[in-house]
């Protein structure tokens, strides 16, 4: 028994180390992602930015007859880059890839919508595209 242990000790030191010196690499790195929340009280709805991929998203979360509108906004030409409107008025979520900003600086906004009327709008600059 005491032969057996040793060995199982033996590869766990060998294995901990080999895990502890090996380096991190860009696929284990964390995604940058920016949001933005509606300014509501009990925020209702959020946008987010992917820097790494690119990709936006709009999501409703709540249940109250307002879907969650959002963009991607190029301060630098004063456009939008991406507009989204998601209408699951509760729990759910719209997104699309959106072609790179050329190094623009950019602003994520968000609000609720409801009978064309905006409402609880949020905004943030998220650096450049």
């Amino acid at each position: 028994m005491t032969s057996y242990s040793s060995k199982f000790l033996g590869t766990l030191v060998v294995v901990g180390s080999m895990v502890i010196t090996f380096p991190a690499t860009a696929d284990t790195a964390p995604m940058a992602i920016s949001q933005v929340f509606t300014s509501d009280p009990n925020p209702g709805g959020f946008a987010e930015w992917n820097h790494d991929t690119n990709f936006f998203k709009v999501c409703d979360r709540q249940n109250d007859g307002y879907s969650a509108e959002g963009w991607v906004y190029d301060v630098d030409t004063g456009e939008d880059i991406a507009h989204l409107v998601d209408p699951s008025h509760g729990d759910g979520c719209s997104g699309t890839a959106v072609p790179q900003g050329n190094g623009h600086r950019l602003n994520l906004r968000v609000c609720l919508l409801r009978g064309g009327n905006r409402n609880f709008t949020g905004a943030r600059d998220i650096g450049r595209g």
